[in-house]
């Protein structure tokens, strides 16, 4: 059981409870204020009691902030209660007492009452009181306290939260009552103030996506790829390197069915692992890749019958293999060391024919897998005419004779893309940018190539490894990616990659949930219609507050060319902040409903309607409820209202 404090509101009942200050911002400049408001309204305290009022401003761009720590609070000087910094109200004597509000020259007033019946609160109900959810799905509960003397009132921004299974559902700290939905199961929320409480019941249930029809091609546009029914992919997938070399069946079941689950449809796999495997090279059972070690003309059966099999496992569940055929290994070292990672010794030092046959036997092998995408290279830009990259070249020349008509893309050194190996450029098919630290940057140059071809972000920081590599950083390079490759992502966590000991432990990891969140994102947007900001046309979206191009604070930004969304990633800042920024809204069709996700608990704020008229600032909402304060701005223009003419009723009939 898992008991989680509110960290933006806290409004207590209880005697000598304690008040916080509200919140207060400073730094970039703000949209026009339009109102201000106070709440709880008509709230009812016993004498000695303390209410922490709100106060909230609103903006002409829709978005709404704390400023209870900095608003003016009065009374009038013989009133029966006393207002304390940050709006916090003590109780002296019964009595109505009106509360004023004074913030940017715009001035708002709440009434409390004190008397010696109220303060005692009797019930919370929870609306509503039963839901089903699908994994990763999020819920917003309302709730309202009954007192001793009749009244009611709004007690989210007073109650505690938790749930009798944390695997199931999670309440998310916060003011707005959110749960999310984690795994299958049933918990029980409770909001619970004091000794009140008040309890829902949710049931959270597995909502696997359709699996697409294999094989895969690339779309007429080129930017994207498409099923065999012409059904938009967007690749979402991990790195799974050791897949087929550091687990038995049942534990490739095991990870494939999580991550089916979870929406993940592609897994980056080595088909040889040189370095990091229990037993490497060999697989779990044992078996060796080659009879001779080494020897790439010595293939053994039993070691690519196991490899095979891992193949048709993702394939029935839908799981496109990015499957890299001879890794060379971080570097491309050129002399033997146990600390090599790949095979570029070994490639280096092999004839071409028996490179060339290597890539016959493995291309014959995985001809009949219609769920196959080749990746040359591995962690390694080879050297230009040497005997490594001549090897390579051998090993796709090999697949390509065996008949094969699986697409192929490249993963060469990091900050590269799969184009930039001259020698292998005319046969990717896929442009896989590798970039730990500014993506975005690299994408919109992925973007850009002529003519153009489907961009993904194979390689970025993963989680728990890399200096920029842990969560929120990883988050949002996947983000940034999403929004200027747009074909899709791959991400990575440790211990997955490598499958290391703990790995089913970390299933559940925050890293891999936040990319489940992102892809219910995605799926509800027209993501293959999306167009960088700035690229192919599209006019730049983020016109001021967006931060430096490339840099660690840019809010990405892609709309579709024919204005029916738009959508901006806000990276993470100081964890605390609001951020304002204006978009250019113009770049939708029409006037369009606004909403803040939240990528940490995967639920979303409305902001309202938003006229397409002009530049409009947006200000963000702040921490997101992890101690990070990213977003995503969603804004999706509304249909056409019918006609007059459309709706005119015609002549009555006899």
């Amino acid at each position: 059981m898992r008991l989680f404090r509110h960290l933006f509101f806290l409004l207590a009942l209880l005697p000598f409870a304690a008040c916080h200050k509200g919140g207060s911002r400073g730094g970039a400049p703000l949209p026009e204020l339009l109102g201000l408001r106070v709440s709880p309204q008509g709230a009812h305290l016993g004498p000695g009691q303390r209410l922490q009022l709100l106060a909230t401003a609103e903006y002409a761009d829709g978005s709404r902030r704390d400023v209870g720590g900095a608003a003016y609070w009065g009374t009038a000087p013989d009133a029966g209660l006393v207002m304390e910094d940050g709006g916090c109200a003590v109780a002296l004597r019964p009595g109505a007492v009106d509360v004023e509000a004074v913030w940017g020259g715009t001035a708002t007033h709440a009434e409390v009452v004190v008397d010696t019946k109220a303060g005692v609160l009797r019930a919370l109900a929870i609306s509503p009181g039963a839901a089903t959810l699908p994994v990763g799905g999020a819920l917003a509960f309302s709730l309202t306290g009954r007192t001793a003397d009749g009244g009611s009132l709004d007690a989210l921004p007073m109650v505690d939260w938790e749930t009798s299974n944390a695997v199931a559902a999670l309440a998310v700290p916060g003011p707005q009552g959110f749960v999310l939905a984690k795994g299958p199961g049933t918990a029980e929320v409770t909001a619970r103030l004091g000794a009140v409480e008040g309890r829902a019941r949710v049931l959270v249930e597995t909502a696997v996506p359709p699996r697409p029809a294999f094989p895969l091609a690339v779309s007429g546009t080129g930017r994207f790829l498409v099923d065999a029914h012409g059904v938009p992919f967007r690749l979402q997938g991990e790195a799974a390197w050791s897949l087929i070399a550091n687990l038995t069946a049942r534990e490739v079941d095991t990870y494939l069915q999580d991550r089916a689950q979870k929406g993940f449809n592609a897994v980056l796999v080595n088909l040889l692992e040189h370095k990091y495997a229990v037993q490497a090279p060999r697989n779990r059972a044992g078996d060796a890749p080659f009879h001779t070690p080494g020897d790439f003309s010595t293939p053994k059966d039993a070691y690519f019958d196991f490899a095979m099999a891992v193949v048709e496992k993702a394939r029935a569940r839908g799981f496109l293999v990015l499957l890299a055929p001879a890794y060379p290994g971080y570097g491309c070292p050129d002399a033997p060391s146990a600390d090599n990672e790949g095979w570029s010794v070994e490639m280096g030092h092999s004839p071409k024919a028996s490179c060339l046959a290597y890539g016959r036997f493995v291309g014959t092998r995985f001809r009949k897998f219609d769920n196959v995408l080749w990746v040359q290279g591995g962690d390694c830009m080879p050297a230009p005419g040497g005997a490594l990259e001549a090897c390579a070249l051998e090993v796709q020349e090999g697949i390509r004779q065996s008949g094969g008509t699986a697409l192929q893309t490249g993963h060469w050194s990091p900050n590269s893309m799969a184009s930039d190996e001259a020698a292998f450029a005319k046969a990717m098919q896929l442009e896989a940018v590798y970039q730990y630290q500014s993506p975005h940057q690299a994408c919109r140059r992925a973007w850009a190539h002529a003519p153009p071809l489907p961009a993904f972000l194979v390689e970025s920081g993963y989680e728990n490894e890399h200096i920029q590599g842990s969560v929120p950083p990883s988050r949002k390079y996947l983000y940034w990616a999403s929004l200027t490759c747009t074909a899709g992502i791959v991400s990575g966590s440790r211990p997955m990659w490598l499958f290391e000991a703990g790995w089913d432990s970390a299933l559940d990891s925050p890293g891999v949930n936040d990319v489940a969140r992102l892809g219910h994102l995605f799926d509800t947007v027209p993501w293959q219609a999306l167009v960088p900001s700035g690229l192919s046309g599209m006019r730049v979206l983020v016109t001021g507050g967006g931060g430096t191009p490339g840099g660690q604070d840019e809010v990405a930004a892609a709309a579709t060319a024919d204005g029916r969304a738009l959508l901006a990633y806000v990276p993470p800042g100081d964890g605390r902040g609001e951020r304002s920024f204006v978009v250019d809204v113009r770049a939708l069709s029409a006037a369009a409903t606004a909403r803040w996700y939240n990528p940490w608990s995967g639920a979303s704020l409305p902001i309202g309607r938003v006229p397409n008229e002009a530049p409009r600032w947006f200000t963000t909402p702040g921490d997101n409820g992890s101690g990070y304060d990213d977003w995503v701005l969603v804004l999706e223009s509304l249909p056409p209202e019918p006609s007059s003419a459309s709706t005119r009723e015609g002549p009555a009939s006899r």
